[in-house]
């Protein structure tokens, strides 16, 4: 009946209102005309993420469908056509559905290991995606490799870069849009120098050069120093120049493995002073840039004005900036005058305490903030007049004060872990009662509180009328989790949990997910889904470092 009535076109609109994979697979067992259909949204995103497997066939399973069908007749082995893995009858030899991707997602490092070679199958398959408009290659494990000549790859085990024939497919693609790349090779991204006009476009930096003066003139770098014409800088800088006028979305990170990079700024965008004879070159300007994301780099006073020279920051409504050295030198090259960004409705920084409370205090209107807070060493005249230094965690009424003040627009609060540092930011439950007393429409909030009793921390929540997730970690044990014989650990803080869980849903009106954590360690984070009768349900699948905090909704954009 459902073939009779609804035609293609009609389907068509319907699935478009759907997003969950699972969905899209069940309705391809409806019937053919449904199969026709819902077979595009099923492949329009496809992510491989990293799964060990040392057999060409076991690589190939999650690509096969993408392959013509004489592709998959010419990449079988001792086989007629690669089958299809959990893919019900009739449908079980797909092919063709290449031309149906629009996002591809895919973890170099399955290339490892696979016996005969897995680069010419992500070659073929990256060639059928005629209408890709979105492209991440995740390629961290693979840096040894970058030396490699062979477009197959070298020998089992070692992994491969991505290959020109790779490259060369990107720059074909009339309708790619959004690129994400970990790493640029000279020997193998040249064909990139052609990509056309992206909207988002995402690096890591990773050169041997110390400063702008090293690349200006290579005689003062390492001899093995790359001077091509196309090497890293050259293809991005490229990138950037061609999608000056409609790349909206960027993300600058540098490696954390190689020496800092000093004023490379210059190499991105240009507007570099003039050395000897040469001329000071033309600054590169990204006019309609909305989204601007900083990683692991470190400032100094020219390269923070030329980038404060290049962006137009007014003009963002998303920031993030995270593990970089002297963010105050960039502050200082934005913001010469009264701070004002007021498009600016997401912020992602790490910084001190102090420079966080000027910045968000001089800031309106903010709807996400996620902070990470490095402790800062503090004055206290002990009786008699002497005075000590100490650090604290605990979060300062001057940054509480700060945060207030987008109290009627701040939907999500995050404070986010320092890694690796020796005391954390927590919140003490009056401070956390008064930021969600005060913050009206906050629906969100993700934070370390300090040594209290869990049941004032459950009476600070009480106050909200707005919270839909909450998710805590204690900076220590609220009590000992009693022994029990037969009773594993993990069995005992999963039922220290539930009931933590418990009093948080009593206390919190509308509460839809609750979150508790331990400690920093993936295997102390527990969270539940909150039913519409109250019952508690595990979601295993946010139990991790990233999807706790919150970290993964920001880092996506």
């Amino acid at each position: 009946m459902a073939d009779a009535v609804l035609p293609p076109e009609i389907l068509h609109l319907i699935f478009e209102n759907l997003s969950a994979h699972a969905d899209f697979y069940s309705l391809c067992l409806v019937s053919r005309c449904f199969h026709g259909t819902a077979i595009r949204f099923l492949y329009r995103r496809v992510i491989v993420p990293y799964r060990p497997c040392d057999s060409r066939e076991a690589f190939a399973a999650p690509l096969a469908a993408l392959f013509s069908p004489a592709q998959q007749r010419y990449f079988a082995t001792g086989r007629r056509k690669p089958a299809v893995r959990d893919t019900p009858q009739p449908y079980r030899e797909l092919s063709g559905c290449g031309e149906f991707v629009k996002y591809f997602k895919f973890d170099q490092k399955n290339l490892r290991g696979v016996v005969g070679g897995g680069g010419e199958l992500v070659e073929a398959a990256i060639e059928n995606m005629h209408r890709l408009e979105s492209f991440v290659w995740q390629s961290a494990a693979a840096a040894a490799a970058a030396d490699s000549d062979d477009d197959d790859g070298p020998p089992p085990g070692s992994g491969i870069v991505r290959t020109p024939r790779i490259s060369r497919a990107l720059a074909a693609k009339p309708n790619l849009r959004h690129l994400t790349l970990e790493k640029f090779f000279a020997d193998t991204d040249v064909p990139l120098l052609h990509v056309g006009p992206l909207w988002s476009f995402s690096f890591v930096l990773e050169s041997g050069f110390a400063s702008f003066a090293h690349r200006r003139f290579p005689t003062l770098g390492s001899p093995a120093a790359d001077t091509s014409p196309a090497a890293d800088y050259d293809i991005i800088r490229k990138i950037l120049q061609t999608s000056a006028k409609t790349l909206r979305v960027l993300s600058l990170r540098s490696a954390s493995n190689v020496r800092p990079q000093y004023n490379d700024e210059h190499l991105l965008f240009g507007g570099a002073p003039s050395f000897a004879d040469t001329s000071p070159e033309e600054l590169l300007h990204l006019d309609v840039l909305d989204g601007l994301s900083l990683d692991g780099r470190l400032f100094t006073d020219s390269g923070a004005e030329t980038l404060a020279r290049a962006i137009d920051f007014t003009l963002l409504r998303h920031l993030t900036i995270r593990n970089c050295v002297h963010v105050e030198k960039l502050l200082h090259a934005l913001f010469p005058l009264p701070l004002s960004l007021p498009r600016l409705r997401r912020l992602v920084i790490q910084a001190s305490q102090s420079l966080l409370t000027s910045l968000i205090g001089a800031l309106s209107g903010l709807r996400e903030l996620v902070i990470t807070a490095e402790t800062e060493a503090l004055d206290w005249t002990a009786p008699g007049g002497l005075r000590r230094r100490f650090s604290t965690g605990e979060a300062t009424s001057g940054l509480l004060d700060a945060v207030v003040k987008h109290a009627d627009t701040l939907r999500v609060l995050v404070f986010l872990p320092n890694v690796g540092a020796s005391k954390q930011m927590f919140l003490a439950p009056a401070a956390l009662g008064r930021l969600v007393s005060r913050c009206g429409v906050l629906r969100d909030i993700r934070v370390c509180v300090g040594f209290a009793e869990w049941s004032r921390v459950v009476a600070a929540l009480a106050g909200s009328r707005s919270l839909t997730q909450v998710y805590l970690q204690q900076r220590a044990p609220r009590q000992p989790l009693p022994e029990c014989v037969g009773v594993t650990r993990a069995e005992r803080m999963e039922t220290g949990a539930r009931g933590y869980v418990r009093d948080v849903v009593a206390a919190v009106e509308g509460v839809r997910a609750v979150g508790v954590a331990y400690s920093e360690e993936e295997d102390t984070l527990f969270v539940y889904r909150v039913l519409e009768d109250g019952a508690a349900l595990r979601r295993v699948e946010g139990e991790k470092r990233g999807a706790f905090w919150g970290a993964e909704v920001f880092a996506e954009e």
